[in-house]
């Protein structure tokens, strides 16, 4: 048995060195548990470097960045460059990162399927429901905007007849749906509503040549007198085949104007004088600058001559039956008897620009009688031979005052400068 204690005899066989053998390093003093051999460890510096820890270096934690639809194979991951390891679950987008591109995902295709079906199927049954409205027609209280089945027209004249959208009474619309009427065989006839003192003479006698047109195809016409039915307005109801009036209208002012202005006194105050350079003695007529020769005056007053036998003509040939009536029953004559110019003496008798109220008008035959709008709604009606629920149609209107309304007024005030300077107007019109 070895001693323990003889170094020598406590070699094992697997101890013992062989020659060539590697001499292994000296062990730690915490491996022997006495002290190192060798020299002593240098003093540890507080400014030495941290020991460098074994293994590969730790790699920098990194933020997952949005895939935007597209996710890059990762280590490990399905259809990456391995298999995943238990556990993983690919990264994902963290919340408030914006939307993929591709946006979200498309609606169902029913939805405006359904909306369009749902917006056709409302337009057809108002149609429908405008189909029948239109052949069945409506009481005459009503208008309509569907050009179905026969109907009542009614124009409303309103306002200072003139071309342009400065006047109350625009012809130039109004004409346009006359001759709309006119084209349109379930147009049965035109009731006019008249409630204007007249306007230009070339505007108003646009219009009465569009209603006599409208006549002229076999289907009635009646005018129904407003508040004011005078001079031009008069003119226009002489288109119908019948007029009426409340017993209060205001009519007649049959006659024609031109305005001038004249403003050489304010010239000669504020020292201001002006001189017109013309081809012709008659070139400045009407000229504020100066005075107006009798030479002037002679020849306006047969310019208005003229158009005041238009004026006359046109209420001749619409009241001249029940004018020989009156003069028939006043000279107590047969009607035969009574001559064109006895008509015309009448006529011109009454026709230098008084006024009438309607029951005036009634008694000297400037209209056939006395009634209200329902009245002559009826008499159309009764004419047409239609019953008086017939549907109507009823052609807008710009409200406006009867002079002109706020619209006009204020173009006058703008206006007022030049004016008077610029613009004459030869007008079947009352007042200014």
């Amino acid at each position: 048995m070895a001693d323990p204690n003889n170094p020598e005899e406590a070699k094992t066989p697997e101890s013992q060195s062989q020659p060539g053998d590697a001499v292994p390093p000296p062990l730690p003093p915490s491996a022997t548990g006495g002290p190192s051999v060798g020299p002593p460890a240098p003093p540890e510096s507080p400014y030495a470097a941290p020991p460098r820890p074994s293994g590969p270096p730790p790699q920098p934690a990194q933020a997952p960045r949005p895939s935007y639809g597209y996710v890059p194979p990762q280590p490990g991951a399905p259809g990456g460059y391995g298999a995943p390891p238990p556990g993983y679950a690919p990264p994902r987008p963290p919340y408030g990162m914006p939307p993929s591109p591709q946006g979200p995902a498309p609606r169902s295709r029913m939805v405006p399927l359904l909306i369009g079906l749902a917006v056709f199927a409302f337009v057809m049954v108002g149609g429908i429901v405008a189909l029948i409205a239109g052949l069945s027609g409506s009481d005459n209280s009503g208008s309509s905007i569907y050009p179905f089945g026969d109907r009542m027209a009614i124009l409303d004249i309103e306002g200072v007849l003139g071309e342009g959208p400065e006047y109350g009474a625009n012809t130039k619309v109004l004409v346009r749906q006359v001759n709309e009427w006119t084209a349109n065989p379930n147009i049965k006839g035109i009731l006019l509503r008249i409630n204007s003192p007249g306007g230009a003479v070339s505007a108003t006698q646009d219009l009465y040549y569009a209603l006599d047109e409208f006549s002229k195809t076999g289907r009635p016409v009646v005018a129904s007198m407003g508040d004011v039915a005078a001079s031009g307005g008069f003119y226009t109801a002489m288109a119908a085949d019948q007029v009426f009036a409340n017993e209060g209208s205001l009519t007649g002012s049959i006659g024609v104007i031109l305005s001038f202005l004249n403003f050489e006194g304010l010239q000669q105050k504020i020292g201001v004088y002006s001189h017109n350079v013309k081809s012709g003695k008659f070139k400045d007529i009407g000229s504020g600058s100066r005075p107006m020769t009798e030479e002037e005056e002679a020849l306006l007053n047969t310019m208005i001559q003229d158009v005041y036998d238009q004026f006359l003509e046109a209420v001749i040939a619409s009241r001249g039956e029940k004018v020989r009536g009156v003069i028939a029953s006043q000279l107590n004559m047969p009607a035969a008897s009574v001559s064109d110019e006895q008509i015309e003496t009448y006529v011109r008798g009454f026709a230098d620009g008084r006024i009438f109220s309607g029951r005036q008008a009634y008694q000297a035959q400037m209209i056939d009688n006395v009634g209200t709008f329902q009245t002559a709604f009826d008499a159309l009606c009764k004419s047409a031979g239609v019953p008086n629920t017939i549907a109507t149609v009823r052609a807008p209107v710009r409200k406006q005052g009867l002079f002109g309304g706020v619209d006009s007024l204020a173009t006058k005030l703008q206006n007022l400068p030049s004016e008077p300077f610029s613009k004459v107007r030869l007008e079947y019109r009352l007042g200014w």
